[in-house]
């Protein structure tokens, strides 16, 4: 028996772990050489790396190394390919690949968004700089709509969650505002305008 028929490296056969080690942090996407590094090791996809300041995960410089061990990897496996209806990561201009700041309450806040083009899923997660203990304190709402003005959603998100929680981790577990992509797409109309707001719960939050 062949080599590779004895060990084929299947979609089917590749574990969650490996796939989500090629997932892009911020397209979201299965990353193709070549892939580069931050200084804690974390990696962006080459399409994403000329957006990037400072890595998306930890918020470190990041680096013009290569990481030839994900490359192999991502040459030797055969993932599964983008659907073909899947939504472009730009098609709602509303994916910045940086953190946006927001002042509250004295408090210094950060917001993301990301569009997960295979899930077809919005995610939008705000995060509390400061003491860890806080960061419960606060909660956010999303407010969407259309740019004609004629379509809008408001969706309160959950309370907000420390700056050093893992972003990807976070997408994983849904533990923020998660939005259908077609259910945005129609608010969106042919344009989509969006606004965060953070506020303190009338009942404290635990």
């Amino acid at each position: 028996m062949a080599e590779d028929e004895a060990f084929p490296a299947e979609a089917s056969q590749i574990s969650k772990s490996v796939q989500d080690a090629l997932e892009c942090p911020v397209c979201l996407e299965y990353m193709t050489p070549p892939i580069t590094m931050c200084s804690s090791g974390h990696s962006v996809c080459q399409a994403c790396r000329p957006r990037m300041t400072s890595c998306p995960t930890c918020r470190r410089p990041l680096l013009g190394i290569r990481n030839y061990a994900l490359e192999l990897l991502a040459r030797e496996l055969q993932l599964p390919p983008r659907p073909a209806d899947a939504p472009q990561a730009t098609c709602l201009d509303t994916c910045p690949y940086e953190p946006e700041v927001i002042f509250a309450f004295g408090k210094v806040f950060l917001y993301q968004q990301r569009l997960h083009t295979i899930k077809r899923v919005f995610y939008i997660v705000v995060q509390y700089v400061g003491p860890e203990e806080e960061a419960s304190r606060f909660k956010y709402e999303v407010e969407l709509r259309s740019g004609s003005g004629a379509q809008k959603m408001t969706v309160i998100g959950n309370v907000t969650l420390h700056y050093y929680q893992d972003i990807n981790a976070v997408y994983e577990a849904g533990n923020c505002v998660t939005l259908d992509y077609d259910v945005v797409k129609n608010v969106a109309e042919d344009k989509l305008i969006y606004s965060v707001k953070v506020f303190k719960p009338s009942i404290s939050v635990v």
